[in-house]
């Protein structure tokens, strides 16, 4: 192998596969990265065995040089150490050079030196089902209002993931961990699209997130088999295989408690910067009561004191009643909301059931309340 390419869309094409074996903690092989160097371009690819990113880098791009190959080939080396060799370089060619059992890389007077892995790279799965486009600016804000909600807990696997599922062109989608649930409705104005249900990790959705661009007009699309999920991004150049969790998720609309007798109408950054006051001692949990024409949150810190606050810009129909819950689960919530209009709707059954937050019709926030007394 060798060649020479451009410091920026190296480091960029890195940076984006290492994002499939950040932290990993297996065997050598998923803590590395795979180089091609082929007539078409390079080849990188990052995979830690469930979550694979291969970017590709054109010689040439609208016009421009990006890369001059002299010879080509294939080497495996330690992707973190990769990473920050790369980013090392001072000058803006990089030239790379395979040396028997190692790989060099030269940028000016600075030079750096690999040792070439000789582990068998797993091969990225063959992916062959439902196809469909999305808007990457859509997919991002979806994804980033429902992974908050998943568990991180390892007792019921299915729920480290998002369910994901399309019907006459509606795509819903669902988290949860048992404390908060969040439940979403888009509609892709395409009643022939269809998915049946599948659960995505949440890992490789928070590194996908960084990867999806949030210019409107830049579409994605998606490929889905029985096992796995393709994200196909910028034309093939960057490609996002994950596989999917299996078992039968086991919440879904039908789920969320209807027809609550008392309603709230509030602005969410309102409630957001309510909640925030009351809750900056740190208490485990708040108390809202709902009176009148207010809403009253109370929290209390033993040996530190307590804190209170009102909502009076609201609008409240069906009576009174007192609820406690966790006040960073709602924070969190309205915080991943924040593409939604600043109307929502607080509605409550009672001070034992869980809770509501509606922004529009086709985004539901739920909460389990604390027993506190």
């Amino acid at each position: 192998m060798k060649l020479t390419v451009m410091k920026e869309e190296l480091l960029k094409g890195i940076d984006a596969v290492s994002k499939a074996i950040k932290g990993s903690q297996q065997e050598l092989v998923y803590k590395s990265i795979k180089i091609e160097a082929t007539e078409k371009g390079i080849l990188l690819t990052g995979s830690n065995g469930v979550f694979t990113i291969v970017r590709m880098i054109p010689l040439e791009f609208k016009g421009s040089e990006i890369a001059t190959l002299v010879n080509e080939g294939t080497v495996l080396v330690n992707g973190k150490i990769l990473l920050e060799a790369v980013k090392k370089m001072p000058k803006e060619d990089i030239k790379i050079e395979q040396e028997g059992a190692v790989l060099k890389f030269k940028s000016g007077k600075f030079q750096v030196k690999l040792n070439i892995l000789t582990e068998d790279y797993p091969a990225p799965p063959e992916v062959d089902g439902a196809s469909f486009t999305l808007e990457q600016s859509l997919l991002k804000q979806v994804l980033d209002q429902s992974v908050y909600a998943c568990s991180t807990s390892e007792g019921r696997p299915i729920l480290n993931g998002v369910k994901l599922s399309i019907d006459q062109g509606i795509m819903n989608l669902m988290a949860t961990n048992s404390y908060i649930m969040s439940s979403l409705q888009k509609d892709l104005k395409n009643e022939e699209l269809f998915l049946p249900n599948i659960v995505i990790p949440a890992s490789p959705l928070n590194e996908l997130q960084s990867l999806l661009a949030t210019t409107e007009g830049t579409k994605c699309t998606l490929n889905c088999s029985e096992k796995h999920l393709l994200i196909n991004i910028s034309h093939n150049l960057t490609l996002v295989y994950i596989r999917l969790l299996e078992g039968q998720y086991p919440v879904d609309r039908q789920f969320i408690p209807k027809n609550h007798p008392i309603k709230v109408k509030s602005k969410r950054s309102d409630l957001f910067s309510s909640l925030e006051r009351v809750s900056s001692l740190g208490s485990e949990h708040v108390e809202m009561k709902i009176s009148g024409k207010t809403v009253h949150f109370y929290a209390a810190q033993d040996q530190v004191g307590d804190l209170q606050d009102e909502l009076t810009d609201v609008t409240i129909e069906g009576g009174e009643t007192e609820v406690a819950f966790k006040p960073q689960n709602v924070l969190t919530a309205l915080k991943h909301q924040k593409y939604e209009k600043e109307d929502i709707i607080l509605e409550i059954k009672d001070g034992l059931s869980p809770f509501l937050i509606t922004l529009g019709n086709e985004n539901t926030q739920l909460f389990s309340p604390l027993r506190v007394k």
